[in-house]
């Protein structure tokens, strides 16, 4: 998995953050009918963090992530302006919810 993401970063997009667990925030929780009982029903959700040189890198890598077809969705939660390594970058946040995850083992 790892390769994979890092494989589908360019040279202007560095990630510094990663986790793997159930979905904690509301829009990754199933909807009404599909939730059954349990920590166990609810979906597998990468979290990925890191840095780009402009926002429209941070749109391009969250674009390559979906066209991969391991996620059911990748939603962009966070960006902000920062410094990075001396220079102005766009600091992010994605939650990547993993294809046919509900009721699997992180």
């Amino acid at each position: 998995m790892l390769a994979i993401l890092s494989q589908n970063a360019t040279e202007n997009v560095a990630l510094n953050y990663c986790q793997m667990d159930r979905a904690a925030s509301a829009d990754n929780v199933p909807k009404a009918g599909e939730l059954k009982t349990g920590s166990d029903d609810l979906p597998v959700v990468l979290e990925l963090g890191g840095f780009a040189k402009a926002q429209s890198d941070v749109s391009g890598y969250v674009l390559r992530l979906e066209n991969l077809g391991l996620f059911e969705k990748v939603k962009l939660v966070k960006t902000n302006r920062e410094m990075y390594l001396g220079q102005e970058a766009v600091s992010f946040r994605l939650e990547c919810t993993l294809q046919g995850s509900q009721g699997a083992k992180p």
